[in-house]
């Protein structure tokens, strides 16, 4: 959870398959868990999320996936911020705050 960014109920709802995850809660979750590409396609998959290469948010998201695989999610919010995006997650206090 600490690492990932998402709340308690937000985990406790994809454990639960309770409710329709957004992409950028799965990627949070992929990141958080340092998964593959396979196993976060294969987790996308499962959860019913896909990438949507007309909206500029999921062209970023495939770039920092891309250009920065071992950026931890706070480090990503930053980047998505810095640029004008909506952060993946909300900040939590007391968080790593590293740059990309």
């Amino acid at each position: 959870m600490e690492r990932s960014g998402l709340g308690s109920t937000t985990i406790s709802n994809l454990r639960n398959g309770i409710g329709t995850p957004k992409l950028e809660t799965i990627l949070a979750f992929c990141q958080a868990l340092e998964l593959e590409e396979h196993f976060r396609a294969d987790l996308m998959k499962k959860a019913r999320v896909e990438f949507d290469t007309t909206k500029d948010s999921h062209n970023m998201y495939l770039m920092i996936l891309d250009l920065f695989p071992k950026a931890n999610v706070f480090q990503i919010n930053n980047f998505l911020i810095e640029q004008d995006f909506k952060p993946w997650t909300r900040e939590k206090k007391g968080k790593n705050k590293t740059a990309v």
